[in-house]
């Protein structure tokens, strides 16, 4: 069935700029036929872009067609493809049925070729691209996420039945002119799509036969609107990741739900915006620190902040900070200022056990602070300490009086134990070795008495 209506020459002469030169391309399809596709400027192929297909009326060309949407898709950075119709019709082109198949083919191939967003997918037709639009809808529904149809209709009679597939799968925007002559079937078209229970948004400016830029952004709002709903689901899961401190994982959440133009798209851009923002400030405050602690502070972010875009950055400024040669050395003053200071608090404990009396304890002290410390500034005093102490008869008694008293408790703990026979040994030994001392006399009793 061939689809004819008066296009209105939308064709009115659109500037004939030289499209190709633009970076337009004319791309042959398989079964026949061709598209003429704009990538948006820079393409990404790391980014998942939106398309958007748009079906020209009857008598355009798809290059002509091309050219009004051209501004709109570079604006959104969207891929445009725009199939040509088969049937001759005046100075261009329109639809018949078997096109459906042209147009499909026309979006598979910009699927297979180049980086698309299946869930950002605008079918687009005007006058007889609106009509034959709707016929894709009926059996190819599910390759769009919205269809945004102006200057025609559907035919009176048109049971809603037809549409309550797509109504599961793709929104539409309608737009016919008060003054089109097709807006005779405005409202029967209404009907049919909200009898369907169509995401459905719908509009008669008063124009003729044509299509302005107003019709265009509305039917972009609404094309945001149903896009939205699966950015709004992508949101909400980030959301719970950023609760739940999952920084590596909110952020690629963030990521995916930003990357439309709904509201939902639009909050995830500005959360994610935040936590770039937060996390950047953390790094220049963990590479603002002074080498080692800087090296420190940059290797506890890469764990905190793991998976992450920024855990990469951290590592790397790390591993810079660790090659220079004035980290290392910082590093080496820092561990040498932690050893005088814990040599200088060794010291002072000695100090603070010969001011209280416990002179053989101290003088330990001393020792094990010359020899631990040796390279540090405790090693001089401890050394003297310990030399005076040694020479200091009052430091020798106070050594055999503990001496002394160790090895009596330990004799006791025998005699309690039931071995009188090593309990007299070593009572014996203390009366020997320390006979001036209390425990020596004590020793020498107790000796006595097994």
């Amino acid at each position: 069935m061939r689809v004819w209506t008066k296009c209105g020459l939308l064709l009115a002469l659109l500037i004939s700029a030289n499209l190709f030169a633009a970076g337009a391309e004319k791309r042959d399809l398989a079964a026949g036929g061709h598209y003429v596709l704009l990538l948006p400027e820079p393409y990404k192929p790391e980014k998942k872009h939106e398309v958007i297909l748009a079906l020209h009326g009857a008598g355009d060309t798809a290059e002509n067609f091309t050219r009004f949407w051209t501004g709109f898709a570079k604006k959104r950075g969207s891929i445009l493809a725009v199939p040509e119709a088969s049937s001759k019709a005046g100075p261009g082109y329109t639809w018949n049925s078997d096109d459906i198949a042209r147009i499909v083919a026309t979006l598979e191939d910009v699927k297979k070729n180049f980086s698309v967003d299946p869930g950002r997918v605008l079918l687009t037709g005007h006058s007889a691209g609106c009509a034959i639009g709707f016929m894709t809808l009926e059996k190819e529904h599910a390759h769009f996420t919205c269809f945004g149809g102006t200057a025609h209709g559907l035919s009176p009679g048109t049971k809603p039945a037809v549409y309550e597939p797509a109504s599961k799968t793709t929104a539409i925007y309608y737009s016919v002119g008060k003054q089109d002559p097709n807006h005779r079937i405005y409202a029967s078209t209404v009907e049919t799509l909200k009898a369907a229970n169509v995401f459905l948004k719908h509009e008669e400016p008063d124009i003729g036969h044509t299509i302005v830029p107003a019709q265009i952004e509305s039917m972009l709002q609404h094309f945001d609107a149903a896009c939205d709903r699966g950015g709004a689901e992508k949101l909400t899961a980030a959301k719970r990741l950023l609760e739940g401190k999952q920084w590596g994982p909110a952020e690629q959440a963030l990521q995916e739900a930003s990357g439309g133009f709904g509201a939902s798209a639009q909050e995830a851009a500005k959360l994610l915006e935040t936590l770039k923002a937060d996390l950047g400030a953390k790094l220049a405050e963990a590479k603002g620190q002074a080498g080692p602690d800087a090296l420190e502070a940059l290797h506890a972010f890469a764990r905190d902040y793991r998976g992450t875009s920024f855990e990469a950055l951290a590592k790397q400024e790390a591993q810079k900070i660790a090659d220079d040669p004035k980290t290392a050395e910082l590093a080496r003053q820092r561990k040498q200022e932690g050893r005088n200071a814990e040599g200088q608090k060794a010291l002072a404990d000695a100090q603070a056990l010969e001011k209280s009396g416990k002179l053989p304890l101290a003088l330990e002290a001393y020792k094990r602070v010359a020899h631990e410390y040796a390279d540090t500034p405790a090693k001089a005093p401890a050394e003297a300490a310990a030399t005076r102490m040694a020479q200091d008869p009052s430091v020798n008694a106070a050594q055999s009086l503990a001496e002394a008293e160790k090895l009596f408790k330990r004799a006791e703990n025998y005699l309690r134990n039931n071995a009188p026979d090593l309990a007299k040994q070593l009572y014996m030994q203390v009366a020997e070795k320390y006979p001036d001392t209390e425990f020596g006399k004590k020793a020498k009793t107790e000796a006595g008495k097994l």
